[in-house]
C-alpha cells in the first residue's frame, strides 16, 4: 500500500515538474526578436549558364537601433506606427562578372571585361507606416585585381571541376568605389491574400548610377512590408502591436522592374580618365528585370528562393538569368 501510494506521488511530482518546466519555457520564449544574421547566395548554375553576373554572396547582420542612439534620432520618422523600429544592416559581400565566353583569350572577341566586386555596406530602414518603408544605404568596396575575385573564381572552378576562365588579365582596373542609394517601398492589399509592392530606388556614386522602378505581386499568406521577410523587417521590439501579430508567412511572388542605367563600372570601367575598361563595352540604358519565387518566415527563421531574368545590360549583349537563395536566423 505504501509503495503504491509512493509511486503515485512520485509520478504526480514528475508531472508537476514537467508542466512547470513547460510553463517556464513558454514564458521565457521571446515573442519578438531584435537581431538577425543571414546569408545569401547568387549563382547562374541553376540555368546552366556561367557568364555576366555569374556568382555572388552576402553575409549580413541586422539589429534594431536603440531609441536612445544618435542614429535612431537621425532616421526616426515623424509618424511611425512602430516608433521603436529602425533597422540597421551591416553587409559584407562579393560579386563576380565575366564575358559571355569564359574560354575566349582574344580581347577583341570578348563582349565585356571581367570584373570583381568586394565590398561592405551599411543601411538604415525606417517605417512611416506598416505599409511603407524607406531604406538609406552606403557601400564601399574594391574592384580590379585587388578585389581578389580572380583567385576566388579560379579556386571555385577548380574545386567544382568547372572549366577555368581564361581572360582575367582583361579585367576592370583597380579602384576604390563608393555608392549611396535610397529605396522607397509601399504595398497595397487587393485582397486578404493578394497585394502589390512598389519599390522605387536611385543609386549614385563612382560605381553605379541608375534609377529603378519595380512592381511585385504577392499571393498567399504574408504580412505588410513593415514586418515581412520580403523587406527583411521581421525584427521588432513588440509583436503585439497592430499589424505585427501574424507570426507565419509563406507566399509566392512575381515582379517586373525597369532600370535606367547611366553608368556601370563593371561594364565600362571607371568614371575617371585613364582607368577605363580594357574591353570597349557600352551599357544598355534601359534594363528590364523580372523575378519570381517563394518566401517563408516564422518567429525566428526565414528563407527564400528567387529566380531572376535580366534583359541585355550592354549594347550587343545577351539576356541572363540567375538564382538567389537566402536564409536568416533571428535571436
Amino acid at each position: 500500500m505504501f509503495d503504491h501510494t509512493s509511486s503515485k506521488l512520485c509520478i504526480l511530482l514528475l508531472l508537476m515538474q514537467a508542466i512547470g518546466n513547460m510553463c517556464v519555457y513558454a514564458q521565457s520564449r521571446k515573442p519578438f526578436y531584435s537581431r538577425e544574421v543571414s546569408a545569401t547566395l547568387d549563382n547562374d548554375i541553376l540555368f546552366f549558364e556561367d557568364y555576366y553576373y555569374t556568382a555572388g554572396q552576402n553575409f549580413i547582420y541586422r539589429r534594431l537601433l536603440e531609441p536612445t542612439s544618435h542614429a535612431y534620432r537621425l532616421f526616426k520618422t515623424h509618424t511611425p506606427v512602430d516608433s521603436s523600429k529602425i533597422i540597421v544592416e551591416y553587409n559584407y559581400g562579393f560579386k563576380i562578372f565575366t564575358p559571355f565566353d569564359i574560354h575566349e583569350t582574344n580581347p577583341k572577341n570578348m563582349d565585356r571585361p571581367y570584373a570583381g566586386w568586394n565590398f561592405g555596406s551599411i543601411s538604415f530602414s525606417n517605417f512611416p507606416s506598416m505599409r511603407s518603408s524607406n531604406q538609406y544605404q552606403f557601400e564601399m568596396g574594391l574592384v580590379g585585381p585587388m578585389s581578389g575575385m580572380e583567385e576566388l573564381q579560379k579556386k571555385l572552378h577548380q574545386l567544382t571541376h568547372y572549366d577555368q576562365p581564361k581572360g582575367w588579365e582583361y579585367q576592370i582596373p583597380n579602384e576604390v568605389v563608393a555608392n549611396v542609394s535610397y529605396a522607397r517601398f509601399q504595398n497595397w492589399r487587393l485582397l486578404e491574400e493578394v497585394d502589390i509592392i512598389s519599390q522605387s530606388s536611385a543609386q549614385m556614386g563612382t560605381g553605379s548610377n541608375k534609377i529603378s522602378q519595380e512592381f511585385t505581386l504577392r499571393l498567399a499568406q504574408f504580412n505588410d512590408i513593415g514586418n515581412s521577410v520580403y523587406t527583411n523587417s521581421r525584427l521588432s521590439w513588440d509583436t503585439r502591436k497592430k499589424g505585427l501579430e501574424r507570426p507565419f508567412e509563406f507566399f509566392f511572388f512575381g515582379g517586373l522592374g525597369i532600370n535606367y542605367v547611366m553608368t556601370n563600372i563593371f561594364i565600362e570601367g571607371s568614371l575617371f580618365p585613364g582607368n577605363k575598361s580594357p574591353i570597349p563595352a557600352k551599357v544598355q540604358p534601359w534594363l528590364f528585370q523580372n523575378k519570381y519565387g517563394l518566401m517563408y518566415s516564422k518567429h525566428d527563421i526565414s528563407w527564400s528562393i528567387t529566380l531572376y531574368h535580366l534583359s541585355n545590360d550592354m549594347i550587343g549583349g545577351a539576356s541572363h538569368a540567375y538564382a538567389a537563395f537566402a536564409f536568416a536566423v533571428r535571436f
